[in-house]
């Protein structure tokens, strides 16, 4: 199997562009986790609501950025609402370019039920943005079995809510997730390592 490689250069860490804070209202001293991904059963927006309630105070000024759009659209502002966080819930609605946004986050979750090859989470992990996913489908692979990001159960709020937590305590765990992230990006999902899998293709068949 050779997947489809992603542009990064287009998608490489850099300087925040402040155009996804600007959007939710936010300035460069809050932390924001980010979610790319369809407002979809599959996708589990429930789990990250519920595990983002129970953040705690002493992190600061947390935000949640939702770029997406979808049938649960209502059903998670409700959520939100009835947890008391619908103020620090943004649903920024579906983006064709999420590339200038992903610099302004600080953590990417994506907590799907099912998933194949995330092209979402590779971006982010190619943008250098520390991820958490949920240990199912392609995001083990994907991530390395946590050497390029942090893995939690299914369906699991606790244990969402603590490794979100520890990585936006701790300036140091950023530092290297991203810097892992970038690397597991570049190394085994861009561009050149797709070509290198189709010249690698092509010279044994025509040995063969």
């Amino acid at each position: 199997v050779i997947l489809n490689g992603i542009d990064t250069v287009r998608f490489a860490p850099g300087p925040r562009t402040m155009q996804l804070r600007s959007a939710i209202g936010v300035d460069a001293s809050a932390l924001v986790i980010g979610h790319v991904g369809r407002l979809a059963p599959v996708k589990n927006h429930r789990l990250l609501v519920d595990a983002f309630a129970r953040l705690p105070d002493s992190l600061g000024d947390v935000q949640l950025a939702l770029v997406g759009d979808g049938e649960l659209r209502p059903t998670i502002e409700a959520q939100a609402e009835r947890l008391g966080v619908r103020r620090r819930v943004h649903l920024v609605g579906e983006q064709r370019d999420v590339a200038p946004l992903l610099p302004d986050l600080d953590l990417f979750v994506l907590c799907s039920l099912s998933e194949g090859t995330s092209i979402s989470l590779l971006e982010a992990l190619s943008a250098g943005v520390p991820c958490v996913a949920t240990a199912v489908g392609g995001n083990v692979a994907v991530l390395a079995n946590e050497a390029a990001g942090r893995l939690v159960p299914s369906d699991d709020i606790e244990a969402l809510a603590t490794a979100m937590t520890e990585i936006l305590g701790s300036p140091q765990v950023q530092r290297e997730l991203s810097a892992r992230a970038r690397a597991r990006a570049t190394d085994a999902y861009g561009e050149e390592a797709m070509t290198r899998a189709y010249e690698s293709v092509y010279r044994a068949a025509i040995a063969s």
